[in-house]
């Protein structure tokens, strides 16, 4: 979310252009440490209330395109209407990463906990990818779990074939074959 502001690489270069002495480690802590005073900033300033902000936006931009609409001439007007729709759209791409980040985060935490919640992905999962019937190949249509798996089977037997036998390889009959030099390789 950060990342996409104008300023950000210009806030990160700055904070990470601090001189220091000391090991790698300590001048990482010390440049993070710098940084985060800035970012908490940029935060507070551009992306807090994010969804109310987009909400607003949004309906900023839909009053000025009914005034567009309204009196179509006005050239004013249209450089308004495209700057609120630049700044809806702005707001509108933070606000969808603000929640992707969000819903991220709850998944990574309630994953693999035995959970209610990782009971339920588990579920949802599996009702995904279950076939409940499919048609065979002389046009009827199954249920059953039985003729669905061996449909399965009989087609990818018949995509890729049967075992057959296999000829073992003569080693003589290699070793007497052309050699190609490392640079002919290529």
């Amino acid at each position: 979310m950060w990342a996409k502001h104008d300023n950000f690489l210009e806030l990160v270069g700055s904070a990470w252009q601090m001189q220091m002495d000391g090991t790698a480690m300590y001048k990482l802590c010390k440049r993070l440490k710098a940084l985060k005073g800035p970012l908490k900033i940029l935060n507070r300033q551009q992306f807090s209330h994010i969804s109310a902000r987009t909400e607003e936006a949004e309906e900023n931009l839909v009053q000025a395109q009914q005034q567009l609409h309204d009196n179509p001439g006005d050239s004013v007007l249209q450089a308004t209407v495209l700057e609120l729709r630049s700044k809806a759209l702005k707001l509108a791409e933070a606000e969808l990463s603000f929640c992707s980040q969000l819903a991220q985060a709850k998944y990574l935490k309630n994953f693999d906990k035995g959970t209610k919640f990782f009971h339920n992905l588990i579920k949802s999962n599996r009702a995904k990818n279950f076939i409940a019937s499919i048609t065979l190949e002389d046009g009827s249509r199954s249920t059953s779990n039985n003729q669905v798996s061996n449909a399965f089977v009989q087609y990818y037997m018949g995509l890729l074939g049967t075992k057959g036998d296999c000829i073992k390889l003569d080693r003589d009959i290699v070793l007497k074959g052309n050699i190609l030099e490392a640079e002919a390789s290529f």
